[in-house]
């Protein structure tokens, strides 16, 4: 998400009952979208944590957040590697056929 961009659009969203007006290059949809998903790691935090504060609430649930960012990354990496290995292999086959051919 690119914030204040020179098209910049203006989004006002709702998240543990505070109004934000963010302002970005991105769709309001888009800014809607996350802005639901963090209100809903905010008070599934808060729903786990009977009387935690606002604030520790949110930094928790940025903390989930981040977890889940930097397992989806990881896969990512694994994935590509996997794909990597396998181009590898398809090339070498493909590399064989023709020597094997002349």
């Amino acid at each position: 998400m690119t914030v204040m961009g020179s098209h910049s659009k203006t989004t006002r969203v709702m998240i543990f009952g505070q109004e934000y007006t963010i302002k970005g290059d991105e769709d309001s949809e888009y800014i809607e979208k996350l802005a639901q998903c963090v209100d809903g790691k905010i008070r599934q935090v808060a729903r786990r944590t009977p009387g935690v504060s606002s604030t520790k609430a949110a930094v928790l649930a940025a903390l989930n957040i981040a977890d889940e960012l930097e397992k989806l990354r990881a896969e990512k990496s694994l994935t590509e590697k996997s794909i990597q290995t396998k181009i590898e292999g398809l090339i070498e086959l493909v590399e064989d056929g023709l020597v094997s051919k002349r």
